[in-house]
């Protein structure tokens, strides 16, 4: 079974960190969340996926049961890591407003956001900003 795409997909990376798996009951270790996929199978009538809210303090998580090829069932956590700090949220709205600016100047909106995820990601915000300037120029 693949695991990109489909109800899965965006949460593959995040259980990729709760791996190597070793169940309690038998031994076997699934080494991936594709290992995981392809050698346990769901519980009858559902997706295996299940909101977690372990308290206050630690973010919801989302749970996804398998039952290992022993009948044990196993759970994989993953946890957002969006930053849900002040700073974290200071920086997602400068994210909207940059993205929005490069929308604005007509610049399709999955090529501005992958321009400013590489930009912010290199350090290169310079080449961003003659970006905008040359696209504003060709507005005016």
């Amino acid at each position: 079974m693949q695991v990109l795409g489909g109800l899965y997909a965006g949460l593959e990376a995040i259980w990729n960190t709760e791996f190597p798996k070793t169940c309690a009951r038998c031994g076997r270790i699934y080494a991936n969340i594709q290992e995981y996929f392809d050698h346990t199978t769901p519980p009858t009538n559902s997706t295996g996926l299940m909101d977690v809210d372990l308290d206050e303090v630690i973010q919801p998580q989302v749970g996804l049961y398998r039952n290992c090829q022993c009948g044990s069932t196993l759970m994989a956590f993953c946890r957002s890591r969006r930053d849900l700090s002040e700073s974290g949220i200071r920086r997602r709205e400068l994210f909207g407003k940059l993205l929005d600016q490069l929308l604005e100047v007509g610049i399709p909106q999955e090529e501005a956001r992958n321009q400013l995820l590489r930009a912010l990601k290199t350090g290169k915000l310079a080449q961003l900003e003659g970006m905008l300037r040359t696209a504003r120029k060709g507005s005016a």
